[in-house]
């Protein structure tokens, strides 16, 4: 949703998430290639499956992935096309 709260027990939030946290490593390639699993967030499961965009480019999730850490994790560092870049070739079978 607009503020990052999710919606009820359908769509996890992104603002004040463990799991975002938690997983920022994964964040591209979760984004890109989506998720099929159950997930936990702040203690709630969530089993809907995320589907990937995957037509993004590496500047799109990198304006993607920065316009939420401007928003809702501040203190998180700006990334770059080239910096996520290699992250693709990481994504494990598990998210795509």
């Amino acid at each position: 949703m607009e503020e990052g709260q999710g919606l009820g027990k359908l769509i996890p939030p992104l603002k004040d998430s463990d799991y975002y946290e938690q997983h920022y490593k994964d964040l591209v390639c979760i984004i890109k290639y989506g998720m099929t699993q159950q997930i936990v967030v702040n203690g709630i499961h969530y089993e809907e499956n995320m589907p990937g965009v995957k037509h993004l480019t590496t500047a799109e999730l990198s304006n993607l992935i920065n316009y939420m850490n401007s928003k809702w994790y501040p203190n998180i560092a700006l990334v770059t096309p080239n910096g996520i870049e290699g992250t693709f070739n990481q994504c494990t079978e598990n998210v795509k």
